[in-house]
């Protein structure tokens, strides 16, 4: 399949990303560069998490913590999430 198909809607994409450093992440996201607070959940099979996007976009942010901490060590020195 080299397209997307016509009869198959994309609907949402959604960039999820864990963290162990929840609060300041929120705290950059939502009150530094403004993103609205979609969505939050906590003790969802031991995660918590955010939903950070534009009201009626069809795209959003993800950021997750566990209760036992990061499920993998970061990529790189350079863990970055580029907009």
């Amino acid at each position: 399949m080299t397209t997307w198909p016509n009869d198959l809607e994309v609907v949402q994409v959604r960039v999820a990303r864990p963290t162990d450093r929840l609060d300041d992440v929120i705290a950059f996201y939502r009150d530094c560069v403004g993103l609205p607070e979609l969505y939050r959940f906590s003790g969802h099979a031991g995660y918590d998490g955010i939903m950070l996007g534009l009201p009626d976009a069809n795209y959003h942010l993800e950021f997750t913590t566990h209760e036992d901490g990061s499920p993998c060590p970061a990529p790189t020195q350079d863990n970055l999430l580029v907009l």
